[in-house]
């Protein structure tokens, strides 16, 4: 029983013992988290440091020229070069569309002043003609007057010729 006892000592002791080292090493687990926690936080802080600084570098790299390969620099320099000319062509093509459009906006004034004076110039001519009509019309009554006038006048004459003629005759004989 004392042999039983002593182990039951010994296996309290070793037990007591286990449990300082578990209690330790739970300590030393959760020191070890508390540290990867820390450490994590450090590893974002230092990419989000690393890529505010690649960004900042890049923006200044793009931003000084002098620091661009000479390949790039060529490339924008042509790139740059064909904007322009691009740039040239629109505003010359922009332009001939403007003077273009004036140009057509001013013919369809025209154009459509024209057609004004043409309707109002028809509808002259329509009551002048009419107004000639009339007065071919009135003239053509004025000429059948005239010539019954003068058939009249010319019998008249006649009459009168003969009349005289029998005067004289008359005259003559007497």
């Amino acid at each position: 029983r004392a042999c039983l006892e002593d182990e039951l000592l010994v296996t309290g002791q070793l037990v007591t013992q286990l449990e300082g080292r578990l209690r330790a090493a739970l300590e030393r687990v959760d020191a070890a988290e508390t540290a990867a926690q820390v450490a994590e936080s450090r590893a974002r802080d230092a990419e989000k440091q690393i890529g505010s600084e690649v960004e900042h570098r890049l923006s200044a790299a793009c931003a000084n020229r002098s620091l661009w390969p000479l390949p790039i620099l060529s490339e924008v320099a042509k790139l740059e070069a064909r904007l322009a000319a691009l740039q040239n062509a629109l505003s010359a093509a922009q332009s001939r569309m403007e003077a273009d459009s004036q140009a057509l906006q001013s013919e369809m004034r025209q154009r459509t002043e024209l057609q004004h004076k043409t309707a109002h110039l028809e509808g002259a001519l329509l009551r002048l003609e009419e107004a000639a009509t009339e007065r071919a019309q009135d003239a053509q009554q004025n000429l059948a007057r005239l010539n019954a006038q003068l058939t009249d006048a010319q019998a008249e004459v006649a009459h009168l010729t003969a009349a005289n003629e029998e005067l004289a005759a008359s005259v003559a004989e007497a």
